[in-house]
């Protein structure tokens, strides 16, 4: 995520609050920095928006759950569970 994010100096409030006045600065002068990071956090919400991932999420879990159905899915959880059961 670090490309995607800025990340501030310090843990202190003075520190956070420098930082913070720092990157005000950057954003107004669209620093190359912060326009890289701008992009790359418009490429990764792009590539992570629910229109692009749905139809795939909804598919993975149909085929997993078709699968499950016709017995052809090693669970381990499910394994353990009932060798607990047995305790």
């Amino acid at each position: 995520m670090s490309r995607v994010t800025h990340s501030l100096p310090g843990q202190t409030p003075r520190e956070l609050a420098d930082g913070i006045g720092q990157l005000m600065d950057e954003i107004a002068a669209r620093s190359p920095r912060v326009e890289q990071v701008r992009a790359e956090a418009e490429r990764w919400r792009a590539s992570h928006r629910y229109s692009r991932l749905g139809e795939r999420l909804y598919n993975t879990m149909t085929a997993l759950h078709a699968a499950e159905t016709a017995g052809c899915v090693h669970n381990p959880a499910a394994r353990l569970d009932s060798s607990l059961n047995n305790y």
